[in-house]
């Protein structure tokens, strides 16, 4: 087992030596939609600390789907 390990891990540093630029770049590239948090619009506190209160008075999952059905769909 110790052979395979030592075998295992001198294969993959091997395998990235043989182009540096590929395996070990130092720049980071993200993949995906990038998504500028700043530009985001919050709601009130006054909302934010209701919600909290109705998500702390829930005591079943039966609760919590009942309350749901209860909000607008975003449609």
């Amino acid at each position: 087992m110790k052979q395979l390990f030592l075998t295992l891990a001198i294969a993959s540093l091997t395998a990235c030596g043989h182009n540096d630029k590929d395996c070990c770049e130092s720049t980071v590239k993200i993949m995906g939609v990038q998504q500028d948090y700043t530009q985001d619009t919050f709601v009130p506190d006054s909302v934010f600390y209701n919600n909290i209160a109705i998500i702390d008075s829930l005591k079943t999952v039966s609760e919590l789907l009942n309350h749901l059905e209860t909000l607008p769909s975003k449609n």
